[in-house]
């Protein structure tokens, strides 16, 4: 009995992570650092790591969280001093962010291999269709919905001209 008490009382104290669920057999693993990930079909550039997260696997610093005002005071401060070496950089609309989306994963659900250690928490997206709520992507579940801009959400910056259709136009 003492010794269920005790197992009991560690497991409380180790909180034990969840793995990232796929419904395919081959799950990525993080690979070698790049502070800068592209994406060829939509030609965006991403944010290696979540605002706050940093190292080659995004496994240093601590996640930030962001009311919208203050993610937008983070990209204005990171074009000014341009972050990576670009001056260009905005928070993903809600159709940029989707796309980071691996719809086979939760937990998070995205790939883990080119966004190693991206939390499962929502992140913002610039889309808005009032002045109290913006859009944002649950990369828990991988489904977007609007929050109040109040509230602090995760931040991933993206730059460049934004997604483009089988011709490349800009859509």
């Amino acid at each position: 009995m003492k010794k269920i008490l005790l197992l009991t009382a560690l497991l409380l104290n180790f909180p034990i992570e969840a793995a990232q669920i796929c419904r395919t057999s081959t799950r990525s693993s993080p690979d070698a650092a790049k502070a800068i990930r592209r994406d060829s079909p939509t030609r965006l550039q991403w944010q290696h790591c979540a605002v706050g997260l940093n190292g080659q696997n995004c496994a240093q610093g601590r996640l930030q969280r962001l009311s919208f005002m203050q993610a937008n005071d983070f990209v204005f401060e990171a074009n000014r001093n341009k972050l990576e070496g670009h001056n260009d950089w905005h928070l993903p609309t809600i159709k940029e962010l989707e796309t980071l989306k691996s719809p086979d994963c939760v937990k998070p659900a995205i790939d883990l291999k080119r966004f190693p250690n991206t939390p499962s928490v929502w992140f913002w997206s610039s889309s808005s269709e009032n002045l109290g709520s913006a859009w944002y992507l649950d990369f828990e579940s991988g489904f977007s919905d609007q929050d109040d801009r109040n509230l602090a959400n995760a931040v991933r910056l993206v730059r460049n001209k934004g997604l483009q259709d089988s011709r490349g136009k800009v859509r």
